[in-house]
């Protein structure tokens, strides 16, 4: 949970959200929001009417203000469930009634399995005449559940929610995965999630589905809890492509092991990782191989080690080096860095956002003996990166 304490804070919660406010704006909300507990956080949408003047936000209630935003988007009247524990990303689509298709899941990597189930949910949507939502969950249940085991996600909190966005999915409600959540039963979730206070037309759910505590709610757990209500369930059978069941952990796993034509089949696009370039130690200038450099804000399912990448910044698509890892020869910061030399390229990309996708794995991440081998490397690593991308 999140206390506003800090006026630029504020701000630039406000920026992340594509609003702009005037200091005096953010000291409004501050004090609005000062004393209360909130689940704000980048993908939030903090109520506004336009940028100019900050409507009365009114009596508070977690996270279920209505205030129409200067964009036409609004926060969903559905949004709150009784532990103050979910928020939902602004609307993607003009919804026709109150009347919703929903599906429920993790969603790590918005494969083209996971498109498939979407598709039909959208359709049965449009032939009802009703909206679609995706329940999601952040951070991945895994991760609360397994604190000790690393887990390696496919995508950022923020590409999944672009990808939603690209998937016409008309409502995306995210909820926090705790270790009090984690205990919750089937039927409060049901109670609470799928049903709570909105009309649910239909649920769909993926052929693996299971929730609650201990992952004892089925299938047939929602399917019998929901036909008591006259909703139906529908579960969606296991998309394969060759025979093979797409899955987020087969993708981790082709990720793992560089297979990035594969992978690509399998989510139904290349794979990216995606930033904003950081300032360094510039000691691949230093070097004389300058570096564009991210720090990743996922636990990445690749090996620390070398690839043949292309930067995608803007429009282009530039052919680059990139190394993956914590640089051993030059420093003992555990840290991971994503550090990119792109070829014949002298502009200032500082503070833009680029994607790096990687083509080929070229070689594990190592210690050398000092910086003249290190530079030796790398320049036969530029020179294998170049004919991999050809």
């Amino acid at each position: 949970m999140t206390k506003f304490s800090d006026i630029s804070e504020v701000q630039k919660i406000a920026q992340l959200a594509m609003l702009e406010l005037k200091e005096d704006e953010a000291e409004a909300l501050q004090k609005k929001f000062s004393s209360i507990r909130s689940y704000f956080d980048s993908l939030a949408d903090i109520p506004v009417s336009d940028n100019e003047d900050i409507s009365p936000i009114g009596e508070y209630k977690p996270l279920r203000e209505d205030i129409p935003c200067k964009s036409g988007i609004r926060p969903d009247s559905f949004s709150a469930m009784t532990d103050n524990s979910s928020f939902t990303v602004p609307k993607f689509n003009p919804v026709p009634a109150d009347r919703w298709v929903m599906t429920v899941g993790n969603f790590d990597g918005l494969h083209r399995g996971h498109l498939h189930l979407i598709d039909q949910m959208k359709q049965y949507a449009v032939q009802t005449n009703s909206g679609t939502v995706l329940l999601s969950f952040t951070p991945h249940p895994k991760e609360i559940l397994n604190p000790h085991t690393p887990l390696p996600k496919i995508y950022s909190l923020q590409q999944k929610i672009d990808l939603c966005r690209e998937a016409g999915i008309d409502r995306l409600t995210l909820v926090e995965f705790t270790e009090k959540f984690a205990q919750i039963t089937p039927e409060d979730f049901i109670a609470q999630y799928i049903v709570g206070d909105k009309i649910l037309v239909k649920l769909y759910i993926g052929f693996d589905f299971n929730f609650g505590k201990n992952r004892s709610g089925t299938a047939e757990t929602v399917r019998a809890a929901l036909a008591a209500k006259g909703i139906p369930t529908e579960q969606v059978s296991a998309y394969k492509i060759d025979r093979m069941t797409v899955s987020s952990s087969m993708i981790r796993r082709l990720l793992f092991e560089g297979e990035f034509e594969q992978s690509a089949l399998y989510l139904g696009r290349d794979w990216l990782i995606e930033g904003v370039v950081v300032g360094g130690r510039r000691q691949g200038r230093q070097l004389g191989f300058p570096t564009a450099n991210l720090i990743p804000d996922i636990y990445l399912p690749l090996r620390a080690g070398v690839y043949a990448t292309r930067i995608h910044l803007e429009d282009r698509k530039l052919p680059a080096v990139t190394n993956i890892g914590v640089r051993p020869t030059l420093t003992d910061d555990p840290q991971t860095v994503i550090e990119s030399h792109i070829f014949n390229f002298s502009e200032d990309i500082y503070g833009k956002k680029i994607s790096v996708q990687p083509v080929r794995f070229i070689r594990p991440e190592q210690k050398f003996s000092g910086v003249e081998e290190l530079k030796s490397q790398i320049a036969l690593d530029l020179r294998t990166a170049q004919s991999r991308l050809i």
